[in-house]
């Protein structure tokens, strides 16, 4: 059973001073202006970037009917569409 405990709290550090909401801490909306932008195979995802760029190449169409299956009966690689 939870009993009362009574007595006073006094504070070991008093802090002094004015809180506000800060107006302008910097920043902007321009994506290009940011620092720090995450990179693919090195290269920094600033502006238009192609495949090529990034050191990656298109898939061809075979490449796609091998990974979803095209051949395969209801297209699902093992016939099993769950």
């Amino acid at each position: 059973m939870a009993s009362n405990i009574y007595g006073t709290v006094t504070p070991k550090k008093n802090i002094l001073g004015e809180v506000s909401r800060a107006e302008n801490v910097g920043g902007t909306k321009d994506y290009n202006k940011l620092s720090n932008h995450p990179s693919i195979e090195g290269v920094e995802l600033v502006g238009d970037k192609t495949f090529v760029q990034l050191g990656l190449s298109p898939l061809t169409t075979a490449e796609i009917d091998a990974l979803i299956g095209a051949d395969s009966p209801a297209g699902g690689g093992d016939g099993n569409n769950g």
